[in-house]
């Protein structure tokens, strides 16, 4: 039986969805991410930042110019919360990005709790994700054809 592990999946899924590009910065933590985007037949480019920050940026940017949905991607712990700067101007200015972050320890030192300050947030349910990423594209980036913020 051929079997697939979590990343192989979000790399389909991700294809799936029609993205093209993702932006980010490897990490010990988002291996197996990199791994699948090396093995895999995709046709997605990857796009390495100099830092998070710079990874949720580029993505807003991307999403701003191609009304698509913006991905960037960041290791977990103090790569999780340095993508939040971007995420926030994005949200702000209701332009879609889909960040993508693994919730693993590292040593002595355990994980931010990024589920709960994304469910703070209203913006990390993960069911979310396939919704985000199959917009409507019939309004303006980031907004359904009802309006409503996606």
């Amino acid at each position: 039986m051929n079997q697939m592990n979590g990343a192989e999946a979000l790399v389909h899924m991700l294809r799936g969805h029609g993205v093209d590009y993702i932006f980010g910065l490897c990490g010990d933590t988002s291996l197996p991410f990199y791994d699948a985007l090396h093995q895999l037949d995709h046709g997605m480019t990857h796009i390495l930042s100099r830092d998070e920050r710079s990874a949720a940026y580029m993505a807003d940017g991307y999403a701003r110019v191609s009304g698509k949905v913006g991905v960037c991607e960041g290791p977990s712990g103090g790569g999780a919360t340095y993508i939040a700067p971007g995420l926030v101007e994005a949200n702000e200015s209701s332009i879609p990005i889909l960040a993508i972050t693994t919730d693993i320890g590292v040593g002595a030192v355990p994980p931010p709790d990024q589920m709960e300050w994304r469910h703070r947030t209203g913006r990390g349910r993960a069911e979310d994700a396939a919704r985000r990423l199959s917009r409507d594209d019939h309004g303006p980036p980031g907004f359904g054809a009802s309006g409503t913020a996606l």
